[in-house]
């Protein structure tokens, strides 16, 4: 079930609007180093104005646990929720203090980590992620290991990713609809960022392309490598050599990099990046950032965007909601640079016809990301001998864009 907490309320508009909304909680930062710490008299005051039937949560960073204590039993809070890395015998302090619940945050870099939040006696483990189509992933983790997840989302990509909008909300994540902007990618990661930002203490930002500040890329880069390694170990298993191509799909590049890395170092390899053209290079309504973008700096990243003529970041269109991103992650950005990669514009006319065309040849309904990949390879495989290997990365399956290209089609079908 879907609770929402209004956090870092510190003014009486502030708790005006939740009384006119109705979250199930609002929460009052006590840490002092945040920008929106209250004090417990200033907190006490706003309590005051509070909906009786909306519950206050208590945000604490290495507190005394008798301060912590004092403001739950006088009232001031409903619950408490620890983000300094409070340990066992804190709770158990705490918990001799006061029968009311505790809320203990979590960040996950590490199995070890997994295990001390899996270990923890505190009523909720809070695990904050934002993210953008890999919502699954995320949601599927938090799932396993008791912890609740938020995705934000651009509302458009909702629509068009109704399947896996489901599927997040099935696992028990909340999924957050981004209205700004053009409401796809590029605005669910802005206000993923902007959460994360305001919430650095408390919160882990589950990124899932290879863009944005270090170490982003370089982390995705690195697990998403064992596409490369697997292909590379397989085909020397099977073949007896390397292929003569590697083709995949790229918004912001995680599955791209990911099938590039290990061939880097290996000239005769061509690794040839597949972007989103939309209704092609020639209009306004593409996605195509190296054939289309210029060098410009966004989401913390330097790299190729999509800009308009006085350098802000342009509205992009695909039909694609996973590669509809105005940039390109940095490494994508280099790779083209020194020409070691090629970057190809696929339309969305070509992507649909290989969508169908992989479906009915092979049996393998692809994401229609993936679809742009295929596309070229339909292009470049007749060029080439009957002796040559093609590796298209088929980066996910195809379920979730039916009803979208059903209707692309002229079909009246809905999910």
């Amino acid at each position: 079930m879907t609770k929402i907490k209004l956090c870092g309320m510190t003014r009486p508009c502030d708790m005006e609007a939740a009384n006119r909304l109705q979250p199930e909680y609002i929460g009052f930062v006590f840490a002092k180093k945040s920008r929106r710490y209250v004090s417990p008299e200033r907190a006490a005051e706003l309590k005051a104005l509070l909906d009786p039937a909306i519950r206050a949560v208590g945000v604490f960073v290495q507190e005394p646990p008798e301060q912590v204590a004092a403001l739950l039993n006088t009232g001031v809070i409903d619950l408490a929720q620890l983000h300094g890395g409070e340990d066992e015998a804190y709770i158990q302090t705490l918990r001799g203090m006061t029968d009311k619940p505790i809320i203990q945050a979590f960040r996950i870099d590490s199995e070890a980590d997994i295990a001390a939040a899996r270990a923890s006696s505190a009523d909720l483990v809070l695990l904050d992620s934002g993210a953008g189509q890999h919502g699954v992933a995320t949601a599927t983790a938090a799932a396993l290991m008791g912890m609740e997840c938020v995705v934000f989302m651009g509302e458009e990509d909702t629509k068009r990713q109704a399947l896996n909008v489901y599927k997040m909300r099935l696992l028990g994540a909340e999924v957050i609809p981004v209205t700004t902007g053009t409401a796809t990618l590029k605005d669910a990661v802005s206000e993923a960022m902007r959460e994360w930002t305001s919430r650095i203490d408390d919160t882990h930002y589950c990124l899932g392309s290879v863009m944005g500040p270090h170490p982003f890329p370089t982390i995705v880069r690195d697990f998403q490598s064992v596409i490369s390694k697997e292909i590379k170990e397989q085909m020397l298993a099977k073949e007896g050599r390397l292929p003569d191509a590697v083709i995949a799909c790229v918004g912001g590049g995680s599955n791209a990099i990911g099938s590039f890395y290990h061939f880097i170092d290996d000239p005769g390899v061509r690794l040839i990046g597949c972007e989103a053209a939309g209704r092609g290079v020639d209009t306004f309504e593409t996605a195509a950032t190296i054939a289309t973008g210029r060098l410009g700096i966004f989401h913390g990243m330097k790299s190729y965007f999509c800009q308009d003529e006085y350098g802000q970041i342009a509205p992009v269109y695909s039909i694609s909601a996973g590669l509809d991103y105005p940039g390109v992650g940095p490494e994508h950005a280099y790779l083209h640079d020194i020409g070691r990669a090629e970057y190809v514009p696929v339309t969305d006319d070509e992507a649909v016809d290989a969508f169908e065309y992989l479906s009915r040849t092979e049996g393998i309904i692809p994401a229609i990301e993936s679809a742009h990949a295929v596309a070229h390879a339909m292009k470049l495989a007749p060029a080439m001998g009957k002796d040559r290997i093609i590796v298209i990365t088929i980066s996910g399956r195809g379920d979730k864009d039916c009803a979208a290209i059903a209707r692309y089609r002229g079909e009246d079908l809905h999910e």
